[in-house]
């Protein structure tokens, strides 16, 4: 079944994985813990790097976690989160609507959507244009398992790293990963749809969440599992129709070509 993410701008939606599908898309390891709201992105003690890396970073994480001493976003972390959010991962910008409308409400697009798509890019005459579009029915429809098939493979490939010390942890921050998976998901049914998919890259917001993962010590290695993993579980849900299937594989692969390249930027 499709799976949801926020109708409105609330974030309080969640998809039928059971994670909360939050309105920061791409801000990667930022959750709350307990009742009073509090932001624990990187939840380091006052003394460590809030950018520490490494070892001792996770350390630190563990160690917060175990006494409570969650720590507040940096202030720098907090201009880039508004940053991302006024320019995210996905060029909606130069697609317009009704893609536009899709990125800011952070969910698939609707039936509705895709028809009105189908008709500008074709009609009902089945050529290419008209049939563009049934890729990204089957991403929205089936993102719950590629997401599971994801998580699955990331654990079995790095042992341990929803276990204290290890970069997933503690769970908000392996929720964070699935969670930007889910967008990642979603952003490249927009670009399928509209028959981009070497183009839907935003270069400021990339070199934006670039900071954010950076901050946050985002595991971009095991992100880029979960994204092959993606990637190979929608093709074969598209080995029918080797088009498709071709489309769902380079809009993957520019997603995972333009994620590398976070470790060269500043």
């Amino acid at each position: 079944s499709r799976g949801e993410g926020p109708r409105n701008g609330s974030g309080e939606g969640k998809s039928r994985f059971g994670l909360p599908m939050a309105m920061m898309g791409f801000v990667g390891m930022v959750g709350r813990v307990d009742g009073n709201q509090r932001w624990a992105a990187l939840v380091c003690q006052r003394e460590v790097d809030p950018g520490a890396t490494g070892e001792g970073g996770r350390a630190a994480r563990s160690e917060a976690v175990r006494l409570g001493q969650a720590s507040v976003i940096p202030d720098s972390a907090r201009r880039w989160i508004e940053e991302q959010v006024a320019r995210p991962l996905f060029d909606h910008f130069v697609f317009g609507l009704p893609y536009s409308r899709a990125e800011i409400e952070k969910r698939f697009l609707t039936e509705e959507e895709l028809a009105a798509i189908e008709k500008a890019e074709g009609g009902e005459d089945g050529n290419y244009g008209t049939r563009a579009s049934w890729p990204a029915r089957k991403l929205a429809a089936h993102v719950d398992e590629l997401i599971t098939s994801a998580r699955l493979e990331v654990l079995s490939t790095f042992p341990g790293i929803e276990q204290p010390g290890g970069a997933l942890y503690p769970e908000f921050r392996s929720e964070a990963c699935w969670r930007d998976l889910w967008h990642f998901v979603r952003i490249v049914s927009y670009a399928i749809a509209a028959q981009r998919t070497t183009q839907f890259v935003n270069p400021e917001g990339l070199r934006i969440m670039s900071k954010l993962y950076r901050a946050f010590e985002v595991p971009l290695d095991a992100l880029l599992c979960g994204i092959e993993t993606l990637k190979l579980r929608a093709v074969d849900l598209n080995a029918e129709d080797p088009h498709a299937a071709s489309s769902v594989a380079t809009a993957f692969d520019h997603l995972t070509e333009s994620l590398n390249s976070i470790r060269s930027l500043v």
